[in-house]
This record gives structure tokens, C-alpha cells and sequence, in this order.
């Protein structure tokens, strides 16, 4: 069983991705949401390309194949977070009441110890 400290610990990182996937999902229902995402995906086609042309076992272009690696990525999180908001947060939002439920669990069981040992 994990400790209340790595429970409280996932629990804002979880409520951190919601918030995103909120904002996230607000901006894909703006008016020009559709040509952002046109946007991202043409970037994200300029760094694959350009991933391609690059050997990540290459040290000269090590450097540069992580740096491409992390735009990739980025944008990916970005256009996913775009598309798939809605299932994202109620995921998220399972998550989260199934760590407050572990939570309450451990600190009933904290709670009980402390009984027993006076």
C-alpha cells in the first residue's frame, strides 16, 4: 500500500491534468480551433520529417535529434489534448476519486493504528 504522502503527492498531479485537458478542451471549441489544429499538424509533420533525415545514435546529432524529439512531443501532447479532451478528463476524473478513495483508506487505517497503540 503506498504512503498518504504518495497519494496526496499523485493526487495534485492528477488535478493538474485535468485543469490542462479543461483548458485544453475550452480551446478546441474556439471559432478557429480547426485551423490551430491544421497548424500543429503541419509542425508536427516538419519534425517528423526532420527526425527522419537524423540518426539518433549519431553523438554529433544527438543534441539535435533529442531537441526534435521534444517539439515532437509537445505538439503531440498538444493535438491530442485538443481531440481527445473530453474522454481525457473523464479518465482523469475517475482516477482522482479513486485516489481519494485510497487516501481515505489509508488515513482510516493511520487512524485505527494510532487507537491501537494507546
Amino acid at each position: 500500500m503506498r504512503s498518504q504522502k504518495q497519494i496526496e503527492t499523485q493526487i495534485v498531479d492528477i488535478k493538474r491534468r485535468i485543469s490542462d485537458a479543461q483548458e485544453l478542451q475550452t480551446i478546441a471549441t474556439f471559432a478557429g480551433a480547426d485551423r490551430l489544429l491544421a497548424l500543429l499538424n503541419k509542425t508536427k509533420d516538419f519534425y517528423q520529417k526532420s527526425l527522419n533525415s537524423l540518426d539518433e545514435n549519431n553523438p554529433a546529432l544527438a543534441k539535435e535529434y533529442a531537441k526534435d524529439k521534444i517539439c515532437m512531443n509537445l505538439i503531440d501532447g498538444f493535438i491530442n489534448g485538443m481531440v481527445g479532451a473530453a474522454s481525457k478528463i473523464e479518465e482523469l476524473k475517475k482516477v482522482f476519486l479513486d485516489l481519494n478513495e485510497e487516501l481515505g483508506k489509508v488515513m482510516d487505517e493511520q487512524k485505527d493504528r494510532e487507537k491501537r497503540s494507546m
